[in-house]
């Protein structure tokens, strides 16, 4: 008996301890971030903008491969053979027997070739400005891919605001339901209310129960698609710090047309069209480049045993260089350009046409998310207005039901008529801030 009772005392003292230390552990993986904290993460770990940073590499490595085109190329090259005796056939061929010269049974040589581009009209200078162009664009992309992530950020943070406030108005409201199940039980005992009335409240407090249950929930799944974004470790816990969005939101918009100006001077999604034309201007000039020469200058130098610049070949080691100019055009292309030359200049057409519908794009994201910031300000004022009159309604339901003058059903209705306002202020100012932040990304400033 004495055993059993140590070894109850120890299995406790073991799961107390294993309790103390796991949250210990918990403790340590926990990570608590502000918005721009966050933001600063994203920036530095997030998967999609490495990934977006390695493209504006590879197009700056192109354009470091473009302008080496116009360098000297320089090339070594070297051989070994065996040699078999020179067989002449003089006379009638191989009718009749050939002469033997003997010849070193070895050849070798070491040669050194250089060729330099001289003209190819505009080729090597339109192939530059191609690649310069490429890495703008890339440089483009990484930009907006960048603030892509920052409002993914940004939405997923404030969701978690949202979530967070609307379990502590629960969680709030949980307690009230607790203190009118007590007035209630107090009034049934009384003889003043029946059961059923009881078993209302309770079921209330029921519901209020399961919504904090599926809002705590979706605050873990919330927790993890941030963490997601910011790329951290399996093993920490990320939670955030609340802040005061009310102090944070911006006090005054500014006149619509100022955020257009802003977006046509600043969008990276307009800059990189604009660049397209640009790059398709250039693909014309290689395709002009096709009706014109290229020409080379050459040289070589080596050294070679044996002579075969006598007969029969001398057992010496010679040098033997060259320099020269090499010309070459193509005479189909005259007639094979010309579908390139068409193909060309409509992919110009197209590109401009896709400019102007960026634009229009632009102009519409912009002033949508313009209006969204103005609804969400009358969403607020409304909401304010709702939550007084929800307060007074609660507060004459809850007097009239004491006083025996109202059904609990009444009450129950004020109590989420009370909430539901109170949960539509919450929302209001987080979306307040949402659609301010979705305003500057449809801007091209975020």
């Amino acid at each position: 008996m004495t055993l059993n009772k140590q070894y109850v005392t120890l299995l406790a003292m073991f799961l107390i301890t294993g309790t103390a230390d796991l949250r210990a552990q918990q403790k340590q993986t926990d990570i608590y971030i502000t918005l721009n904290q966050s933001l600063a993460l994203a920036k530095e770990h997030n998967i999609s903008l490495k990934v977006s940073e390695e493209e504006v590499n590879v197009a700056a490595y192109n354009e470091k491969i473009s302008f080496q085109e116009k360098l000297p190329d320089l090339e070594f090259s070297a051989g070994y053979n065996r040699l078999a005796n020179i067989k002449q056939f003089e006379n009638n061929g191989l009718l009749h027997q050939a002469t033997t010269y003997d010849v070193p049974n070895q050849q070798y040589h070491f040669t050194l070739g250089l060729s330099v581009p001289i003209y190819a009209g505009g080729r090597i200078k339109a192939e530059e400005k191609i690649a310069t162009l490429k890495t703008e664009v890339a440089h483009l992309g990484h930009k907006k891919e960048e603030r892509a992530i920052k409002l993914s950020v940004v939405t997923a943070f404030l969701q978690i605001q949202l979530l967070m406030d609307q379990r502590t108005l629960i969680a709030s409201k949980i307690k009230e339901d607790s203190i009118m199940i007590k007035q209630v039980e107090a009034l049934k005992n009384n003889g003043k209310v029946t059961k059923n009335e009881l078993l209302r409240t309770k079921l209330q407090s029921a519901n209020h129960h399961m919504i904090l249950s599926e809002v705590t929930n979706n605050i873990l799944i919330a927790e993890h698609q941030l963490a997601t974004l910011l790329n951290l470790p399996s093993d920490k816990k990320l939670h955030i710090v609340e802040e005061d969005l009310v102090a944070q939101e911006p006090q005054t918009i500014l006149p619509l047309e100022s955020y257009l100006t802003g977006a046509f001077e600043d969008h990276e999604e307009i800059k990189s069209a604009e660049q397209q034309i640009l790059i398709m201007q250039q693909e014309k000039k290689l395709v002009k480049a096709n009706y014109l020469p290229q020409v080379n200058l050459k040289g070589d130098y080596g050294l070679s045993y044996p002579n075969f610049m006598f007969f029969p070949p001398e057992p010496y080691l010679y040098g033997f260089g060259l320099v020269g100019l090499d010309l070459k055009y193509s005479i189909s292309n005259l007639y094979k350009n010309k579908a390139k030359m068409q193909r060309v200049k409509s992919e110009i057409s197209k590109q401009q046409y896709e400019a102007i519908d960026v634009r229009e794009k632009i102009n519409h994201l912009v002033f949508a998310a313009y209006r969204k910031v103005l609804e969400a300000d009358e969403r607020i004022l409304i909401a304010q207005e709702a939550i007084a009159q929800a307060t007074e309604n609660y507060r004459l339901v809850k007097m009239r039901y004491i006083n025996k003058l109202s059904l609990i059903s009444e009450l129950i209705d004020a109590d989420n008529t009370f909430l539901e306002a109170q949960s539509a202020f919450i929302t209001a100012h987080i979306n307040r801030r949402l659609n301010y932040y979705q305003l500057q990304f449809a801007v091209g400033k975020m």
